[in-house]
């Protein structure tokens, strides 16, 4: 069985969702099995403002990455064995021109919520956050499923694919949850601020630049270039309802 090892001490082997990106390329090249290493003293990266950083790093492995594999029809195993290769950049997977992929199925039924929108919250780079006021009201008035933060309310990986799965739209702004729509044939809108320094950044830091789109997306993703006013989100969904429509389930409160 060809065996793909995943250290989390090293530095480019965090706990964060770009995982999905590395196993993702590794089901591409034939891996069949990942093996999870150093559970005990993971790189804390981006975590230091935690108070116990290690700790963070640990419950993010248990929430959404230990359970990833087995949605590719890969195995998972604790293990130092394996070949420590790939990467966690963008760029490198679209090297690979190879976008016919696997993508991620909810092993839970889908949610019957017609939309969604994922809130990010965290003390790292606020700067990205979600405005809270805007997005709410927007979640309001279109009838959406609000997914709050990890931070304010823990959910498991299973749950929020399940949330994805049955909308008929997921919004949100560049983060972690919502980059694993990508990784699905879920539809997804991601509002990305083009004045924003630090999301600039990390699309730039991808090999992404403003304006563009990421290759092996489905025609249902798409980088919304715009900022996420209440005006713009609303007409981007206005625009998206003209054309796709059908007897939805209006939800309320959050996930």
């Amino acid at each position: 069985m060809k065996t793909a090892l995943y250290d989390l001490a090293r530095k480019d082997r965090t706990t964060t969702y770009d995982f999905f990106q590395w196993m993702v390329m590794h089901k591409i090249l034939g891996y069949e099995q990942i093996n999870f290493h150093h559970l005990d003293c993971p790189w804390p990266g981006k975590y230091q403002h935690c108070d116990n950083p290690y700790k963070e790093a640990r419950r993010r492995f248990y929430n959404y990455i230990q359970p990833a594999p087995h949605l590719l029809g890969m195995s998972a195993g604790i293990s130092s064995e394996g070949e420590d290769v790939g990467s966690h950049w963008l760029q490198d997977l679209i090297k690979l021109n190879q976008f016919d992929f696997p993508r991620i199925k909810s092993p839970l039924p889908p949610s019957l919520h017609c939309y969604t929108v994922t809130l990010r919250k965290e003390s790292h780079k606020p700067e990205k956050n979600s405005d809270e006021e805007i997005w709410r009201r927007f979640a309001q008035k279109i009838g959406a499923l609000v997914i709050e933060d990890v931070s304010v309310k823990e959910i498991g990986l299973y749950q929020r694919l399940a949330y994805l799965a049955g909308a008929e739209m997921n919004y949100g702004l560049p983060n972690g949850p919502v980059s694993l729509i990508q990784w699905t044939n879920y539809p997804m809108r991601m509002f990305a601020d083009p004045n924003n320094f630090y999301v600039v950044k990390s699309f730039r830091g991808h090999g992404i630049e403003p304006g563009t789109q990421i290759p092996y997306w489905r025609d249902n993703q798409h980088i919304v270039w715009k900022r996420p006013t209440l005006d713009n989100l609303l007409k981007e969904h206005e625009a998206w309802t003209k054309e796709n429509t059908r007897e939805c389930f209006v939800a309320s409160g959050s996930g």
